[in-house]
């Protein structure tokens, strides 16, 4: 039975999510008069735009922005807003391939909640009902690497 000293167990199951904090948040409602009511269509884009790692701490910049356009193809609002997620690293610190994978699926994964309702409620005040961001799903590989380091660790 292997002890824990040579169990190496991927970033993502070391890390313990710290802190959400919102950095920036642009919005904008465009047109005043004659605005379409709907049906919306929501279309958002998501990315790291940077990650830190300092001792025990590493720091994701997760930039989204949500853009909704009505049937004729008109801009009806859009938001932007950068989180950063500071996570507790355990263990060693991360080697480079190990940090480009984590940063390629678990930030925007654990981001999303928070820009979910940052969305709901400024589009609320801008006067619109659009639906919310649909839920995000983990990517096959991320499933499947965390099932492979849990049988690592029986």
């Amino acid at each position: 039975m292997p002890t824990d000293s040579k169990i190496i167990e991927p970033l993502v199951l070391r890390c313990d999510l710290d802190d959400v904090l919102l950095m920036r948040c642009d919005c904008e409602r465009v047109g005043r008069e004659d605005q379409e009511q709907g049906p919306y269509e929501l279309k958002y884009t998501t990315s790291v735009a940077e990650t830190r790692v300092n001792g025990s701490v590493l720091w994701a910049d997760v930039t989204a922005e949500v853009v909704s356009q009505s049937d004729s193809g008109k801009q009806i609002f859009q938001v932007l807003a950068v989180f950063r997620l500071s996570y507790h690293i355990a263990g060693s610190p991360p080697s480079d391939q190990e940090l480009r994978a984590f940063e390629a699926s678990t930030p925007v994964f654990q981001a999303w909640p928070y820009l979910r309702e940052i969305v709901q409620n400024l589009t609320s005040r801008m006067q619109f009902n659009p639906p919310p961001l649909p839920l995000i799903k983990r990517k096959p590989a991320d499933v499947a690497m965390k099932s492979k380091a849990k049988k690592k660790l029986k």
